[in-house]
């Protein structure tokens, strides 16, 4: 019965459904997630390295006051700015002045509107933010979908994750927010998209079970995170791999040498973490005589690392997906200091460590 429906954008289902608009949000939903947040911002991103990416608009201006960012298809988000641009153009040339932002979106949502009640073609592919600023209402942000329709918000996300994002902008999102703050915001609501939760100070570190082989053991035993962080302040370092120059030079032994003062400190633990196996750990801190003092915890899927936004991709370099370099101090389950290397070893020493205490 639904494939009587399925290729009609004029009829409607039993149900009430253009089942064609249906189709166009599943095209939006596969799209990369778009965020708004007193800013817009999307992640860029191409299916190759070959590619110029400097000719890929992902964000684009309409006119100095109103700027809008897509999720779904790029072609039909070209046709639509085309189209906003002539609308904001023939405003001005008769006004004198840029459209209030609301009205830009009622002519943009009338175009595709008028696309999903007309015979020999199909709605767009695409879902849009549109945000301004005018006289009439000051900033304002819009979502426009498929179908036309259109609602004002405070802050929104499309695309592939939306829904993860929407629950991060409501717990992030405060009406006096900063420029700055939302710019970070919406960083960091992209984050949540597209590697899962990105850890920040003031977050509770999510249940996670690791493989460790303790000093003196031969058998690797499962250790679940949240009981080693409960009423405890802890130093969790991760590293992209063991025996690895940097983290074998410098990373791991700081530690080790700081780790006097590092209990002094207050610390009641730290603990390393990388993709490694639970054995390669062990010997690794063998090794730089750590037993004792650091306490290895083997993450070999990565599992932790993805469910903190910290994993990164060397596949590309036949090493496989690594934990990105951070350490972070953890008090009773709560983050109260994150330090992210990309580069030379600064924010995630012992020294960074200890001067956050």
């Amino acid at each position: 019965m639904s494939s009587r429906y399925s290729f009609s954008l004029t009829t409607f289902s039993p149900s009430g459904k253009l089942v064609q608009i249906e189709y166009a949000l599943n095209a939006v939903n596969a799209g990369v997630t778009s965020v708004g947040i007193k800013v817009i911002a999307t992640e860029k991103k191409t299916p190759s390295i070959l590619i110029e990416d400097s000719t890929i608009e992902k964000v684009a201006t309409v006119c100095d006051s109103i700027g809008m960012v897509y999720s779904g298809m790029g072609p039909d988000y070209r046709l639509l700015v085309r189209k906003s641009r002539k609308s904001a153009q023939e405003y001005l040339n008769v006004y004198k002045e840029n459209p209030p932002t609301l009205q830009l979106v009622r002519e943009v949502a009338a175009v595709m509107q008028e696309y999903t009640q007309s015979g020999g073609v199909r709605p767009f592919g695409v879902s849009l933010l549109i945000a301004g600023v005018d006289d009439h209402h000051g900033p304002t942000l819009y979502q426009v979908d498929p179908s036309g329709s259109y609602w004002a918000w405070k802050a929104s996300a499309i695309g592939k994750n939306m829904v993860n994002a929407k629950t991060f902008l409501e717990k992030r999102y405060a009406e006096d927010m900063e420029l700055d703050d939302a710019i970070h915001t919406a960083i960091l609501t992209l984050k949540e998209g597209f590697e899962g939760h990105m850890t920040a100070i003031g977050d509770k570190i999510p249940e996670a079970t690791f493989i460790t082989v303790d000093e003196n053991k031969e058998n690797p035993n499962s250790i679940e995170i949240l009981k080693v962080f409960a009423g405890k302040k802890v130093v969790l370092v991760a590293v992209p791999g063991a025996f690895t120059p940097l983290c074998s030079e410098k990373h791991l032994p700081g530690f080790v040498s700081k780790y006097e003062d590092l209990k002094k400190k207050g610390i009641d633990t730290i603990l390393f973490t990388a993709s490694n196996d639970a054995f390669v750990l062990y010997y690794w801190a063998k090794q730089h005589s750590a037993h004792g003092k650091v306490r290895m915890l083997a993450d070999g899927n990565v599992s932790f690392a993805k469910a903190i936004g910290m994993e990164f991709d060397l596949t590309a370099k036949n090493m496989g997906v690594r934990s990105k370099r951070y350490a972070m101090i953890v008090d009773n389950g709560v983050v109260k200091y994150l330090g992210v290397d990309e580069g030379p070893l600064d924010k995630s020493s012992a020294e960074a460590v200890l001067a956050n205490l």
